[in-house]
Formats: structure tokens, sequence, C-alpha cells
């Protein structure tokens, strides 16, 4: 953080896909909720994750009927 606070115009790279923030030929993992790493990768709101969820919903229905 000291190196971003010196500099306020340094490049920042963040792959939410492999979880990792990237500066200055530095790199440090993360840890996100898998749920809001999937709601963000694939731009969805709460309801868009549950629709997307419709066939696997419709399936455990069919199979606990």
């Amino acid at each position: 953080m000291e190196k971003i606070q010196s500099n306020p115009n340094t490049d920042i790279l963040i792959d939410l896909e492999n979880q990792k923030i990237s500066f200055d030929n530095q790199s440090e993992n993360f840890e996100i909720n898998p749920y809001k790493k999937e709601c963000l990768i694939n731009g969805y709101d709460d309801i868009d994750y549950l629709l997307n969820l419709n066939k696997e919903v419709r399936e455990f229905d069919l199979a606990h009927s």
C-alpha cells in the first residue's frame, strides 16, 4: 500500500478469476466468497444468480417430488 500511496497513478491489475492482485512486478492472492466471485464475473445480482440456477432447481424438484 505504501507504493500506491506514494504514486497514486500506479497501475493495478485485479485478476478475479485467479484471485490475484498485481502491481510493479509484485502480486498477492486474495480470498473472496465463491458466490460473490461468480456474481462479479457474470454480472449477476441476486435475482440473476437464482434465475441462472433455474435448470438445477427444476431437476432437483423433479427428483424429489
